[in-house]
């Protein structure tokens, strides 16, 4: 295989040479007209700029410049939904005279003065590039080469960026929170697909408070003094936890911005900027929890009430300490059927037979993890679990484990919890200790139990031990039973102190 051609060692007079030997040592005698045009593109992309004092460029940074610019991919002209690439207008030698973007501005006297501009359209969907002199007239036919390559270049960035122009319907205008917002949500582009249908909603839900609030601000004049305005009045209109979710996902909304930023010069980057170094009170986390004795009397009423799967999936999350989704799963909008016909509702996440093997082992994949952590279980340590288990006859052990006594199906969410509040309230639980509270019941016997942090945390799929200790709601009988260590370890150091030389001969 042939070696490429080593690049020619370019050498010029002096450390700032003017624009006339640069373009001669660069683009040769027959292209150095091209130089002018060549050079206010490059200077968007780092060329070093004319030194007013010395009258040229610096040369070591320009030929660090051209070897970063042979790696860079320089846009190629694309075409897209909101602009057209140019017509050619090819002269005899065959060079594009097509100027794409250049206006003339007549000045006092009849002086024209020549500028490239974006399209309007373009511009107001946020393309950050401006207006550029074009120096020059296109009547004269030396200065027209240059000119055309000017526009050519520009028109070619601007080409490059319109693919990357949002379509998204909204009611806001382009450069408003309530249009960033849309798009985020919406567009063509958007990072909610890859999110769970639950996570999905609960964003929608804080988009449109967020909307609601401050749709036609636009986003460079957001502040943080604003951003806390808005924190006091939701946390006032409505709670702290929305008050605080509202801010979380402005958090993820401006780091999107930064994402479809073309510059750095584009507000996304300052709000950012503003937000990460703002803080805000947590709400606090739920302190209730239903114990061993108050689950055992809800899985009685399940059962006189003719509801064996709701006993079933309380024993499931109480056992295992499963969160609900991984037990009844959830029913998702649907994706097109193998013909393109839509399917209206599918079901996902909830636990079915071929996830418990012949030996009883349960390898359950998380909800919360997407699928990344397995929940596993031996449910033979799970007695009255694995008997409710086994109850169920071996030719209907297929699909989903917990299914409505009525359609033969996995339960809705809506129905399921409206079945589960009925049944708790029969078996006397208070109406602040909720159905999402089993699992904390279950990681906090483990902890009264004595059951190992690191154990507990295997237990719960969790990969932080600060996520398994929001879970803990045992304070009083684990700080009782430190108490009762130290007492004994008082009383045994009591009894030592008092033991007379002749006790301690006895006892030896």
């Amino acid at each position: 295989m042939a070696k490429p051609l080593p690049a020619p060692a370019l050498a010029p007079s002096c450390l700032y040479p003017s624009e006339r030997e640069l373009a001669l040592l660069i683009l040769g005698k027959e292209r150095a007209h091209q130089w002018p045009a060549f050079a206010i593109v490059e200077e968007r992309h780092g060329l070093p700029p004319i030194d007013q004092l010395l009258g040229g460029r610096y040369w070591p940074e320009v030929e660090v410049h051209l070897k970063r610019r042979s790696a860079r991919v320089v846009p190629a002209a694309t075409l897209s939904h909101r602009a057209t690439a140019w017509e050619p207008a090819l002269d005899a030698s065959g060079v594009d005279l097509a100027t794409p973007g250049l206006h003339g501005q007549i000045r006092p006297g009849g002086r024209i003065d020549y500028y490239w501009r974006p399209s309007p359209r373009l511009s107001r969907a946020g393309c950050p590039m401006k207006s550029v002199r074009v120096l020059g007239d296109t009547k004269n036919a030396r200065d027209l080469p240059g000119m055309a390559a000017i526009c050519q270049r520009l028109q070619a960035e601007l080409l490059a960026w319109a693919p990357n122009a949002e379509t998204t319907k909204s009611r806001f205008a382009p450069g408003t929170l309530g249009y960033l917002c849309d798009t985020y949500e919406s567009g063509t582009d958007s990072p909610t697909r890859e999110l769970r249908h639950s996570t999905q909603k609960s964003y929608a839900r804080f988009l449109r408070l967020l909307t609601t609030r401050a749709g036609d601000q636009k986003i460079s004049g957001i502040t943080g003094r604003m951003i806390r305005g808005w924190f006091a009045e939701w946390r006032a209109e409505r709670s702290h936890r929305d008050a605080y979710g509202c801010v979380q996902v402005l958090r993820i909304v401006a780091n999107f911005g930064t994402e479809c930023a073309v510059s750095k010069d584009d507000p996304c980057f300052f709000l950012t900027e503003v937000l990460k170094r703002m803080e805000f009170e947590q709400p606090k986390g739920r302190t209730v929890r239903p114990t061993f004795e108050m689950v055992n009397k809800l899985i009685e009423e399940a059962r006189a009430s003719e509801a064996p799967s709701v006993a079933l999936a309380c024993m499931l999350q109480f056992e295992l300490s499963l969160r609900p989704k991984d037990v009844i799963g959830e029913w998702v909008p649907g994706r097109a059927g193998e013909k393109g016909a839509p399917v209206s509702k599918r079901w996902e996440w909830g636990l079915t037979w071929d996830q418990i093997d012949k030996n009883w082992i349960l390898r359950k994949p998380t909800s919360k993890s997407n699928g990344r952590l397995i929940a596993e279980h031996d449910l033979r340590h799970h007695p009255a679990l694995l008997v409710a288990l086994e109850s169920v006859p071996a030719d209907q052990r297929k699909g989903a484990i917990v299914i409505n006594e009525k359609t033969r199906l996995p339960y809705r969410k809506a129905y399921f919890s409206k079945r589960f509040r009925e049944l708790a309230d029969k078996a006397g639980w208070p109406k602040n200790i909720w159905n999402m509270d089993t699992r904390a019941g279950a990681i906090s016997e483990a902890f009264e139990a004595g059951a190992t942090s690191e154990d507990i945390m295997k237990l719960a799929t969790h990969t932080q031990i600060s996520t398994t200790m929001g879970y803990n709601r045992g304070a009083v009988v684990q700080s009782s039973r430190v108490a009762q260590l130290r007492s004994a370890k008082r009383n045994s150091a009591s009894a030592s102190a008092e033991m007379t030389p002749e006790d301690a001969d006895g006892q030896s």
